[in-house]
């Protein structure tokens, strides 16, 4: 007799691999509240709220929750994403360090994605509309730039003290190369990870080294680990082109030679496209 696909959602690329059509057409897209005419964004997004809503349902244990969200490959993480579930919670092992090793979190899995299938074969409540609307928008963001969308971080008198020291005479030289460089940075909750500055507004942070962005969580009290990922230049500054009030910094590092920064509306002006 097959597996119900609510105790397999976890497996192989999790709910990033799910076959959408197959799905709606299924009981568990009825449970889900998945209707004929929701495109495959609106199906994702019920998913992912319902599988979401479900992790907090059968867990308190802030731990457990991040294992199952490994699990199912719920957050929005290009290097977490392409892996099959092994891998998933090697990474996580990896990003975590001790006491998350792969072989303790996957004994969570096999205890709690049976309460997590179990759960998802109830009746389930209908997801709110606007935050639908919200992961719709979101999952599209992430699907065409590999990264997700800028949220205000911290206080960023680091940052403004950074700044008024730099001389940024190699601007030009810099903003050539933006787009071609690998550009390393910090994401919270699957969300940009940016600093409002007194000032000088908004700012998301990228630096051309993962050493780079290392040095500044340490300098800045920023905790390290988990948060930090990469995407090509191009990608990142279409993203924050599109956001308003979100400047750039570029290896905002005590000593850095290349440190610059774009307020927000260069940034507009320089990289908007309009679509």
């Amino acid at each position: 007799m097959p597996v119900p696909i609510e105790q397999r959602l976890h497996k192989a690329l999790g709910v990033r691999g799910l076959d959408l059509v197959l799905l709606k057409a299924s009981d568990l897209g009825r449970r889900l509240h998945v209707h004929p005419e929701d495109d495959d964004w609106g199906v994702l997004a019920k998913v992912l709220w319902q599988v979401e809503n479900t992790i907090r349902l059968v867990t308190n244990d802030e731990k457990n929750r991040d294992i199952l969200r490994y699990a199912y490959n719920t957050p929005r993480d290009s290097e977490l994403n392409a892996r099959w579930l092994g891998d998933r919670l090697e990474l996580l092992a990896g990003r975590r360090g001790k006491g998350w090793a792969a072989f303790t979190t996957n004994k969570v899995v096999g205890r709690l994605t049976t309460s997590v299938g179990g759960h998802l074969r109830r009746n389930l409540p209908v997801p709110p509309a606007e935050r639908l609307v919200e992961l719709v928008e979101v999952e599209r963001e992430y699907s065409r730039t590999g990264i997700g969308r800028a949220r205000i971080e911290v206080d960023g008198n680091h940052l403004s003290n950074l700044i008024d020291a730099w001389n940024t005479s190699r601007r030009d030289e810099i903003e050539y190369w933006l787009e071609r460089w690998t550009l390393h940075f910090e994401v919270e909750d699957d969300y940009l990870a940016t600093v409002r500055t007194a000032e000088r507004g908004e700012f998301l942070c990228v630096f051309t080294t993962a050493e780079r962005l290392g040095e500044y969580q340490r300098s800045s009290g920023r905790r390290p680990g988990g948060s930090a990922t990469r995407a090509e230049g191009v990608h990142v500054l279409g993203l924050i082109a599109r956001i308003p009030g979100v400047g750039l910094a570029v290896d905002p590092v005590v000593g850095g030679t290349g440190s610059t920064y774009w307020t927000a509306e260069e940034v507009a002006r320089r990289w908007s496209v309009e679509e």
